[in-house]
């Protein structure tokens, strides 16, 4: 908001600097809020120029530059210090993966995470996705202008996106606008200038930030995981449209109350899904051997600290066991496990034998602990 402010004319434009330096701190932590934070330097130079205010845009433009590169080069150096990797280097890594990956997996993976009721990898899910991002946009426009003899079918049609959500069972909902639907009422446009280039640097950093996030992963996350803060600007427009002069409560009062079910369908699917996980790995701690490697990188963090209390290894990206192989050997383990999915490949390693397998349902998927002994 300072940053609108800024573009208002209501703080002085050297204020972006303050303004950059908050940006900084943000894309320091997380480096989709870079492309955030560009965003909206850009978006208020530019409704600065728009208005004629061309010497205040570029003291904007520059001060907020020069506090964001501030906090960037004072993080870089304390990460220097104390070692690891930079942020820097993180960001160019991120960079080069996008160069390199397939435009049409990013754009596919870019929709599910904004507009998917669920964690399918179906277009279906995208395309009812978007149906009620339209529905929800539509009613904020337009509803305080119809007749109140239609607010009974108006409130039927806004209860749509509930009930699809409901209806695909319990289970991630990928996407931005469906797990908050609230969201959707800032796409009308009616909540006046200031909150139009909110709305705008919301709806322009999406495909930005779809070009550069992390590729995997598209399905199991909630509400679309890297373009959180669209999701939270869009949300705050969207509470300001709704509650505009005119609109009928009726209307309002039911966006609020799907967004409110969405979330509550969020709660009863984490409860669900943590005691489904601690049951799993219950029964993988029963059967393993002295040590455990999870081929996938992502399997043994769903334990949370219970890992801590393990002797468990996880395979890197490629899956490639020669590693984590190699470390138990050294450290003088005679027996070891492998959990893998049932459609994994059974791996082949060197200098041990297979000792049996034990199969666990997780979710409606088979996954195997293979055991093995080294020779």
């Amino acid at each position: 908001m300072l940053a609108v402010d800024v573009a208002d004319g209501r703080r002085q434009p050297w204020m972006g600097a303050v303004a950059g330096a908050l940006l900084g701190l943000g894309a320091v932590m997380r480096q989709e809020l870079l492309v955030y934070a560009l965003t909206i330097v850009a978006a208020v130079c530019i409704s600065m120029a728009v208005r004629r205010r061309l010497v205040a845009a570029v003291v904007a433009g520059a001060s907020s530059v020069a506090g964001l590169g501030a906090v960037w080069l004072l993080n870089a150096r304390i990460e220097s210090t104390f070692g690891g990797a930079s942020r820097g280097d993180r960001a160019s890594a991120t960079l080069s993966g996008a160069v390199e990956s397939e435009t049409a997996t990013r754009i596919e993976e870019g929709l599910r995470t904004t507009f998917a009721i669920s964690s399918a990898n179906e277009p279906v899910a995208i395309v009812l996705g978007i149906v009620f991002v339209i529905i929800v946009a539509t009613a904020a426009r337009y509803v305080p202008r119809l007749p109140h003899d239609r607010l009974p079918l108006v409130v039927a049609v806004l209860s749509l996106p509930f009930l699809a959500v409901v209806m695909t069972g319990l289970g991630f909902v990928s996407g931005l606008f469906a797990a908050f639907p609230v969201a959707s009422a800032a796409l009308a446009f009616r909540g006046g200038r200031r909150a139009g280039i909110v709305t705008v640097v919301a709806v322009v950093s999406l495909p930005i930030v779809w070009a550069f996030q992390l590729l995997g992963g598209a399905g199991p996350q909630w509400g679309g995981r890297y373009v959180l803060l669209s999701g939270f600007l869009l949300g705050v427009v969207g509470v300001v449209t709704l509650c505009r002069d005119g609109m009928p409560a009726a209307a309002r009062n039911t966006v609020i109350a799907v967004s409110l079910g969405v979330t509550l369908f969020g709660v009863v699917w984490l409860v669900h899904r943590s005691h489904e996980v601690d049951r799993f790995f219950d029964e993988v701690i029963e059967v393993q051997e002295d040590a455990l490697i999870g081929r996938n990188q992502f399997f043994l963090r769903e334990v949370g600290q219970r890992s801590l209390d393990e002797r468990w290894l996880s395979a890197p990206r490629d899956g490639a066991l020669d590693g984590p192989v190699r470390v138990l050997s050294r450290a003088g383990v005679e027996r070891f496990s492998v959990l893998q999915r049932s459609s994994d490949p059974d791996p082949e390693l060197e200098g041990t034998s297979q000792l049996g397998v034990d199969e666990i349902d997780l979710f409606g998927r088979t996954f195997e602990v293979r055991h093995y002994q080294f020779d």
